[in-house]
């Protein structure tokens, strides 16, 4: 059976789970719809050719209009691999609001409300869903994260690590060990998990309010973990 892996992150969400999810709501789910056979327009903007790894630095034509940014992380080996989509999270906040004025930002969200993923995670069974949260977190305090928990249906997991925002080793073995057993993987050493490193994009090294030190580029903060 086929199955998707995805993360969502406030701080660390892991849904696993077959295709066929429960049925949402139909006017959230229309929200999604797009043709499948427009093109996708991938433009290769760079590449880094790591030990066990290449990472592509891409952008592709968005079904809203627009190009979206990414990064296409490609193991070494003939796999099969597990297919892991990366999105970090972002919605508006008072330093927003105050910057861009009250009237525009708040039309703004009430467009896009639809694209918070607190209205969907509390439907996300039959898939596993794995969060995990830091205690050393300026932006969400534990009492916050337990509360997001909540909401999230089962079958979950919970834990919370005296960590940072971008978290830790423990947490980084944990969310490995998850991956493998939800998708039936083969057991990653020791060794190759201690060799895993942050990785900070050149655009992603940006100050508090996510301004990228990249002229004319502007991008939400965000930190992502490749091998070596």
């Amino acid at each position: 059976m086929r199955r998707i892996s995805r993360i969502v992150l406030p701080i660390g969400i892991f849904l696993l789970g077959v295709i066929s999810a429960p049925a949402q709501d139909s006017e959230m789910v229309r929200r999604f719809d797009y043709d499948q056979k427009a093109p996708l327009g991938i433009k290769h903007l760079g590449v880094q050719r790591r030990a066990h790894a290449t990472v592509y630095d891409i952008t592709y034509a968005s079904p809203k209009g627009g190009v979206v940014p990414a990064y296409l992380v490609v193991p070494k080996g003939r796999g099969p691999f597990a297919a892991i989509i990366w999105g970090h999270w972002y919605w508006g906040n008072r330093l927003n609001r105050q910057k861009i004025g009250a009237e525009k930002f708040d039309a703004f969200v009430a467009k896009y409300a639809w694209t918070d993923q607190g209205k969907y995670v509390s439907h996300a069974a039959p898939a596993h869903v794995f969060l995990q949260y830091a205690t050393e977190e300026p932006f969400i305090t534990p009492d916050r994260a337990r509360q997001y928990a909540a909401v999230v249906s089962e079958p979950k997991q919970f834990k919370l690590y005296d960590a940072p925002h971008s978290l830790n080793a423990e947490a980084r073995r944990d969310r490995i060990q998850f991956l493998i057993e939800q998708l039936g993987l083969k057991p990653v050493s020791e060794a190759q998990i201690a060799s895993i490193r942050i990785f900070i994009s050149r655009l992603l090294q940006t100050d508090v309010q996510g301004s990228s030190q990249v002229p004319g580029v502007r991008v939400p903060t965000s930190v992502g973990r490749f091998p070596r």
